[in-house]
């Protein structure tokens, strides 16, 4: 769900590489339901999404948040 404008770029870039979908913050009951449904009447489509998201991320970005607060203080 995109609920400001500068996350529409990163937003677009997720959905792209397959890591995300976006959801339309003016349909969203309606479009959480068809993507949970798509999920589950096909189970790959999370597979990918993981897989896809895995390659971008290395799923330790609430850490770096952490210590870059800790250095702060």
């Amino acid at each position: 769900v995109i609920l400001a404008d500068n996350q529409k770029e990163i937003a677009k870039s997720l959905d792209s590489a397959g890591a995300a979908k976006i959801i339309n913050k003016n349909s969203l009951i309606e479009e959480i339901s068809i993507q949970i449904n798509n999920i589950r009447d096909n189970i790959l489509i999370l597979k990918d999404i993981s897989e896809a998201a895995s390659i971008i991320s290395n799923g330790k970005g609430a850490d770096y948040v952490v210590d870059s607060i800790l250095e702060v203080n």
